[in-house]
């Protein structure tokens, strides 16, 4: 290198001495042609060739020199020439080195890259200041454009971002904060930050940035902190605020970050709260729960477990689980623990299983223990749910003795479905009497049609309750089909009756019509057939809301000699679906569960109408579509009957039919006078039983047992027994085998008067000694023809009991003028019976003229399911009378108390004691008259023959329930007045409404003067 040069490049570079020019030189050559950002670190580029171009320009003027110095020798010129050459060429290495490092940084920027001859060091040095230039512009617009990223990630960061100086005043507002706080950034910039806070938060604020500004103390700068913004409508939002500070243009500023924080604050609401709510269970739980950590030591223990271990939770909690164990649980289970922590196999986690546990007494018990992990953190943790099954066990127990007296059971199946026909068939019996009754006194046409529809419907109840207790032998395939003639027509014309007015009252269409082919008189079981004719058409009416129902009936093809007949019930109702018409006929199911809501019923019905059809030897179908209605289309197979069949009926059938046609002509007029002993123990059958005999011209003699029966038998001469069957003391059976033991009584007709209907019944009455069976509900009708078939005709001597009419009620005074209650609209809910109505309204102001102190009283006493009672009661009985302002006060304190909110200032007690104020204030005038005004005893046309040691013993043994306050009380009221005859009615029924309100104490206070009159001593303690 020439020395010229290398001494420029050492002062250029900054080097010490040649070696190094030497080395750099070397290095830049030599180098892998490494990125040209690299080769330069560090080299000022500019000031290099600045250097280079002075040192050329010192080297020129040496050239100059040279030229001038002629007088050079020679040998010095060739040195001089030499030295010259390799300066050259070091010249143009290091041109040639700073090419490539330019063609690099042209390459990396894209240009065209620079041929070998590129116009020298002057050109080079150009490029290089224009690439320096582009460089530094570059920088620029990568700030420019870095600042336009940060000011569009401001604007669209989902937390609100605000700026402001060390004034408080704002100089942004981004997007997300005129979304939280509802300013437009416009309407903001330039004020002062507090106009984003509540007005508790200024003074706060002033004082905390004034400390900073003056001490440095941070408070709220970097750190995340909880307040509340002010939005521009005035309301607030909790947010969470986090600060920071910067300097800009020398002027300290301040960045706040906002986050909405709303919806976790109400997460953190519902997480308290249900902390709150799993607290409240734990606590309230009827199961013990207790939880431990990984080494056995509880941590929590229950109320419900305090009660089932009998120790306090601090006695428990911090111990090992192992203290609640008995022996060897107790030394076993921490191993059991350890194992399990080890391995993972579980043994009881996730299974419940049968465990002892230890009381603080010792005692041991039962439990069933489930158990189940869970992590808190790093921590293991499990939880114990414990139940006492001492209790179940009992039950376990008890139901194994059940079950070995399963076998038991069964064989009295028979004697159970028995009893149950006849204790549905009891009050059936009063039902159909008492409308048999009712409609043989003076009507109105709407008040008979109404009970005849009453007793239409009740002898279809009185079917189909038969069907349902025969339910069981359809299962087992016991049921047998009548076989009776029967006019079809009878059966349509019932149907009608029992659906026509349902329809009627819907705007239905019923339409009902038989094909000429089928025949009036059949041979068949007309009660089954009515009964799926009416189930099909109950459904019908039940399930249509507008249009028609039609039922057809049409002769198919003959079979084997038989009619087969086609009935067919079309509506156009709701409808039903594939699927629910796939299950239809199963027993228990609906079409659809929602039916029950909205339409009622069992489900039952149709599985039975199945059954029935298959029993009269057809099948049953239904087409049907979601909409448009349903079909129902059935067949079965009936005999035919010749028209001569009649005449050859059996002389008995013949007169039980001119009888029935004759009752109230001849063939009772033959029959009046005679004596019946009924024997009957309860007291609405015997007032039926007896006002039907009476009325008819009968005398009557009531017995109350069998025991009573054979007593009469002994007094006096009776033309016929009409005697129940199930009685105390001694039943049916037994008296009339007993009579027929006696040659007095050998012939003396026994009519059974019975609810027992199942099969075998009638065969098992004869078998006692019975002439004939009457099936309860008594029908009037076939009560009469046994009653002429088996009382001898002729003339008896002796005066007829009278029948004076249900309808002669002497006038009655009632009051007038009230505004608390409607006496018109009172009577006429009492059938119009104004005598009845008047006892009624004496009784209710009897029984509730202190309602509302005794209302307040349960009120005030936290009594809500007496109080609750009292006005449920109250309103049907007030609004049964007319008294409609008291019964409508009785339901809205009914609705109150139903809210669980009642209390002794609710203005819905207020009302009832205001209305009870008035309506008693009304009627105080008319019921002092009337208690002043003496009652004429009733006369009653029963013989009574009372036993008083029966009467007595029934009285103490009434003693002892209502003085424990047994739910049988009145049950055992119910015996002594059909024992006792009810001979002072008012006491006994006064006893029986105060046992109705649970009131055993002043039941017992009646009871015990009404046996102190009658002077039955009650012994101490009874």
């Amino acid at each position: 290198m020439h020395r010229l040069l290398q001494r420029q490049l050492q002062k250029a570079l900054g080097l010490d001495d040649d070696g190094d020019v030497e080395a750099w030189l070397a290095q830049r050559t030599d180098s892998h042609q490494e990125d040209s950002q690299a080769r330069l670190s560090g080299l000022d580029v500019m000031g290099f060739l600045r250097g280079v171009n002075a040192a050329y320009e010192r080297y020129e003027r040496d050239i100059a020199l040279c030229d001038r110095s002629l007088n050079l020798s020679s040998e010095e010129l060739h040195q001089l020439n030499e030295r010259l050459h390799r300066e050259l060429l070091s010249q143009s290495k290091v041109l040639a080195s700073l090419r490539q490092t330019a063609n690099q940084l042209l390459m990396a920027s894209g240009q065209p890259l620079l041929e070998e001859d590129f116009g020298g060091l002057e050109y080079l040095t150009q490029l290089m200041s224009q690439m320096v230039q582009q460089r530094e512009q570059t920088q620029k617009d990568l700030e420019e454009t870095l600042f336009q990223m940060k000011r569009v990630i401001i604007e669209k960061a989902a937390n609100a971002i605000v700026t402001m100086d060390a004034t408080g005043r704002i100089h942004s507002f981004n997007a997300a904060a005129e979304r939280l706080f509802g300013y437009a950034a416009d309407q903001i910039v330039g004020q002062s930050v507090k106009r984003l806070m509540p007005a508790h938060y200024h003074a706060a604020y002033d004082q905390s940035l004034t400390s900073y500004l003056e001490t440095g103390i941070r408070h709220i700068i970097g750190v995340a902190t909880e307040l509340e913004g002010s939005r521009s409508d005035g309301s607030t939002v909790p947010i969470e605020l986090t600060v920071s500070e910067m300097v800009v243009g020398g002027a300290r500023m301040f960045v706040g970050i906002m986050t909405d924080i709303t919806l976790r604050k109400q997460s953190e609401n519902r997480l308290r709260h249900s902390e709150a709510t799993v607290r409240a269970i734990v606590e309230t739980a009827v199961n013990g729960i207790i939880t431990i950590d990984a080494t056995g030591t509880v941590r929590l223990f229950n109320p419900a477990a305090e009660t089932l271990f009998g120790y306090q939770a601090e006695e428990v909690i911090g111990q090992n689980i192992n203290m609640l164990m008995p022996s060897p649980y107790r030394e076993a289970h921490d191993g059991y623990l350890r194992r399990y922590l080890e391995s993972g196999a579980r043994t009881i986690i996730g299974v419940g299983r049968e465990v002892e546990g230890r009381r603080r007494d010792g005692a041991t018990f039962p439990l069933n223990l489930a158990v189940s992990e869970l992590g808190i953190g790093d921590e293991r943790m499990f939880v114990g749910i414990l139940t006492d099954l001492t209790s179940r066990k009992a039950v376990e127990q008890a139901l194994i003795d059940a079950r070995e007296l399963a076998d038991q059971a069964n064989r009295l199946k028979g004697d159970f479905l028995a009893n149950m026909s006849h204790e549905i068939r009891t009050p059936m019996n009063a039902i159909m009497g008492m409308t048999h009754l009712a409609l043989q006194t003076h009507l109105t046409d709407k008040q008979r049609e109404y009970l005849s529809k009453i007793q239409y419907s009740a002898r279809n109840l009185l079917g189909i309750l038969n069907d349902i207790l025969d339910f069981s032998k359809i299962e087992a395939g016991k049921l047998t089909m009548e076989h009776i003639e029967f006019r079809l027509d009878e059966v349509l014309d019932n149907l009608v009756n029992m659906i026509g007015t349902k329809a009627e009252e819907k705007g239905l269409l019923l339409e009902v019509s038989r094909a000429e082919s089928v025949p009036e008189l059949l041979v068949g079981d007309p009660l089954r057939l009515g009964q799926v004719l009416i189930n099909l058409g109950n459904n019908a009416v039940k399930f249509t809301e507008t249009g028609h129902i039609r039922l057809s009936v049409a002769r198919l093809e003959d079979a084997h000699g038989r009619i087969r007949l086609s009935f067919t019930i079309q509506d156009t109702g709701i409808g039903m679906s594939e699927e629910q018409r796939e299950k239809l006929f199963q027993a228990f199911i609906q079409a659809d569960s929602s039916t029950t809501r909205r339409y009622g019923g069992t489900g039952l019905g149709l599985s039975i109408c199945k059954r029935l059809v298959s029993l009269m030897g057809g099948e049953i179908q239904v087409e049907s579509h979601p909409g448009s209605g349903s079909t129902f289309r059935f067949t079965a197979l009936f005999d035919g009957v010749a028209t001569e069949s009649a005449a050859q009926e059996d002389g008995r059938s013949r007169r039980h039919k001119s009888t029935t046609k004759r009752r109230d002509g001849e063939a009772i007029h033959g029959i009046l006078g005679a004596h019946v002993l009924l024997v009957e123990d309860n007291r609405i059958n015997q007032q039926v039983a007896t006002e039907l005999l009476e009325s008819n011209g009968l005398f009557v003699t009531l017995a109350s047992n069998g025991l009573e029966a054979l007593e009469w038998l002994g007094r006096k001469s009776f033309d016929l027994v009409l005697m129940d069957v199930q009685m105390p003391k001694m039943d049916g059976y037994a008296v009339a085998r007993e009579m027929r033991r006696d040659p007095r009584w050998h012939n003396l007709p026994i009519l059974a008067m019975t609810a027992h209907v199942m099969a075998g019944d009638r065969e098992k009455c004869l078998a006692a000694g019975m002439d004939d069976h009457i099936a309860k509900p008594i029908d009037p009708d076939l009560l009469f023809e046994a009653l002429v078939s088996w009382i001898a005709a002729g003339r008896r001597e002796g005066q007829q009991p009278g029948c004076p009419s249900p309808d002669a009620v002497p006038e009655e005074r009632l009051p007038k003028g009230l505004t608390a209650i409607d006496i018109p609209a009172g009577v006429r809910k009492t059938g119009g019976k104004a005598g009845f109505f008047k006892k009624l309204l004496l009784e209710f102001h009897k029984d509730y003229h202190a309602v509302a102190s005794r209302m307040r009283h349960l009120v005030t006493c936290g009594d809500s399911v007496g109080a609750l009672r009292l006005a449920h009661t109250l309103k049907g009985v007030a609004g049964s009378l007319g008294a409609l302002p008291l019964a409508q006060a009785a339901m809205e304190l009914e609705t109150c108390l139903n809210t669980g909110q009642c209390h002794a200032d609710a203005a819905e007690l207020t009302l009832l004691e205001q209305r009870a104020t008035v309506l008693w204030a009304e009627l105080a005038p008319w019921v002092h008259e009337q208690l002043s005004t003496p009652v004429l005893p009733t006369r009653r046309t029963e013989t009574i023959l009372v036993n008083m040691d029966e009467v007595t013993q029934r009285v103490q043994e009434l003693v002892r329930l209502l003085r424990s306050g047994h739910s049988k009380s009145g049950a055992k009221l119910a015996e002594l007045r059909g024992m006792a005859g009810d001979p002072t009615g008012g006491p006994l029924v006064e006893m029986a409404a105060r046992i109705e309100e649970y009131e055993f104490d002043a039941a017992l206070a009646c009871l015990l003067d009404w046996a102190g009159s009658l002077q039955i001593r009650i012994p101490e303690g009874a």
